[in-house]
Parts: structure tokens; C-alpha cells; sequence
């Protein structure tokens, strides 16, 4: 590529295979090395804005779905006042104004929470959720194909807090092991790339967990919690009261009531005597394989609850 670049654009040299029209390698320099470390800072919540435009379909697992229910008419009294700014606009802990090529035009905060999990659990501006929850799943009996699931407000302030979570932070829970095969890659090689600044500070570890914006800055699961921290307002949820909420294979929140369960199953053309309810008992390890369903499936309870309870035993019904 001309090195006559302009100001927002990066020249790569790209050496490709001919015979199998393949990309080999790209030679770069240290801004679009830059560019691609930054993906890391990024929170979940802030790809989807970036990537799905304004009549995109979706487009990141079920992540583009969650995301797109904030602007749902039928939940606009769902959230908290604090808790839909927050996840109107994810922000970042990082600069993004010194790269060259900006990929977020977000302001940075820079206020960090350090703590353990206790210290936070016991700060009284603070998200704490159980990490076993139980949830009440919906099936259509002759396909056994799930409908939707019964659960309550820690389940769902868990779904929504995930879009708070920076990349590096969502590759540090999963260990490195996304299956989104790229960022896996980009991520594992950051030890690789890692030096000192002029100082002698490393950036290793905010790489790898960027931590999440200055509102919810902070994320930690213990053996019992999981908790977000907040610096203001005194708001210790996302979504608001303490009613039951319906969520699709897809991450589509609404409220639940008999009205709602009746109108989607009409709407599928499934008769009543054709439902069964089964219950879960949900815990870490189930809700970060749900995280990790939702980065590459479009649906996430099925992949990341369903899938993975079935090879370990048959599903009792309830």
C-alpha cells in the first residue's frame, strides 16, 4: 500500500498465496499493532453498537438481540434509570484518542475499584448476584425445542452486566478460549508482544482484564458471588423491581405474565398441552458458558445451558 496514508487510515503490506488466494501474514507497524490490542478494552455492549448499524441484523451471537431489546417500546420500564445509561452508552477504562485509527469515540474514565470480591460485596453501592440461581425452563414437548425461560431479576442483571464487560476481560473469565477463534488468537499473543513503557510499567495485566468502566469498574466471581461495582447514584440493579422476566433462546427479555406467556405461543402456533417446565439450578460455570454461547450463538440458552446439562445427566421435569 502507498505509505502516503491519510490521517485515519494505516498502511499495511500484506503477503498472500496466490495459488490458494490466501492471506499469509501482514508486515505493520506499532499504531495498527495499537488498533487491534485496543480491541480488548472494548466492552461487549460497545461491539455490538459498533458493528450492527442502525437496520443491521444481528450479527454477534445473541449478544446483538440482548442488546437490541433496549430500545424494545414493550420494556422501557424494565431498567433503572442508571442501569439504561449505563447500558446505552458501555464505556471503557482506555484512551482510545491517541490511536491513529479510532475504533471507539466514547470519553474514558480512568477511576479503578481495586478489591476482592468480599471488599465489594460489602461496599454498599454495589451489583452482587448469586452465582447459583434457578431458572425454569419452558419446552415444547414433541420437539423438545426451548421456548423461553422463567427467571428473576439476578438472572437478568447478569445478562445485561455482561454487556458492560470489556473483550479481554470476557477472553480472562473464559480462559483464553472463546471459541471466536481470532480474538482467541489475538489475545494469547499479548504475552508474546508485552514490553515495558519508558517508565518500566507493563500493561500486561490490563490487556488481559481491562476491567469495566468507572460505574461498573470493577467484576469478580467468588465460590458464592459475582459482583459489579457502582460509584454513584446508590442503584444496586439493572433492571428494576423484583417481578419475573421471560427470556428467549436468543436473550430477548420481557416481562413475564400469562398474557405474554400466551401471546409468544400463539405466535409459535404451539398449543398448551404441548409445554412441559423443567427446572435448573444454574451456577458459575453454567452462566459462563452462557456468556460464551452468547458471543457465537444465536441461541445461547439452548448452547450454553441446555447442550452442555444433557451430556452430563437427563433433565429431570418439574
Amino acid at each position: 500500500m502507498s505509505t502516503d496514508a491519510k490521517e485515519d487510515e494505516l498502511s499495511l503490506k500484506i503477503f498472500i498465496d496466490k495459488e490458494k488466494t490466501k492471506v499469509l501474514f501482514a508486515e505493520a507497524g506499532n499504531d495498527f499493532a495499537d488498533v487491534l490490542l485496543s480491541f480488548m478494552m472494548l466492552p461487549l455492549g460497545r461491539i455490538v453498537k459498533l458493528v450492527d448499524g442502525d437496520n443491521a441484523p444481528p450479527t454477534i451471537g445473541s449478544l446483538s438481540t440482548l442488546y437490541k431489546g433496549l430500545t424494545n417500546p414493550d420494556t422501557a420500564n424494565l431498567w433503572t434509570k442508571y442501569g439504561k445509561e449505563l447500558l446505552d452508552n458501555p464505556r471503557s477504562n482506555f484512551d482510545f484518542s491517541d490511536l491513529k485509527v479510532r475504533v471507539d469515540d466514547s470519553h474514558p474514565s480512568r477511576n479503578n475499584f481495586e478489591g476482592s470480591c468480599s471488599e465489594i460485596s460489602s461496599h454498599e453501592n454495589a451489583i452482587c448476584f448469586p452465582v447459583s440461581m434457578y431458572l425454569k425452563v419452558t419446552f415444547q414437548k414433541s420437539t423438545n425445542k426451548l421456548l423461553f425461560a422463567q427467571a428473576g431479576k439476578d438472572f437478568v442483571d447478569y445478562l445485561f452486566g455482561l454487556l458492560l464487560i470489556p473483550l479481554g476481560t470476557v477472553e480472562w473469565l473464559l480462559l483464553g478460549n472463546t471459541c471466536v477463534n481470532n480474538i482467541d488468537n489475538l489475545y494469547k499473543s499479548i504475552a508474546d508482544l508485552i514490553y515495558p513503557d519508558p517508565e518500566g510499567h507493563y500493561t500486561l495485566p490490563l490487556l488481559l482484564n481491562p476491567g469495566v468502566y468507572k460505574s461498573v469498574n470493577f467484576v469478580h466471581c467468588s465460590t458464592d458471588l459475582c459482583c459489579f461495582h457502582l460509584d454513584k447514584f446508590g442503584e444496586q440493579t439493572i433492571v428494576a423491581g423484583y417481578r419475573m422476566y421471560m427470556v428467549t433462546d436468543d436473550l430477548t427479555v420481557t416481562h413475564l405474565s400469562m398474557s405474554s406467556t400466551l401471546s409468544l405461543l400463539n405466535q409459535m402456533k404451539i398449543s398448551l398441552s404441548d409445554v412441559e417446565e423443567v427446572g435448573f439450578r444454574v451456577g458459575k460455570k453454567e452462566l459462563l458458558s452462557i456468556l460464551k454461547a452468547s458471543l457465537i450463538s444465536t441461541r445461547a440458552l439452548t448452547d450454553g445451558l441446555i447442550n452442555p446439562k444433557l451430556k452430563e445427566q437427563p433433565i429431570p421435569q418439574v
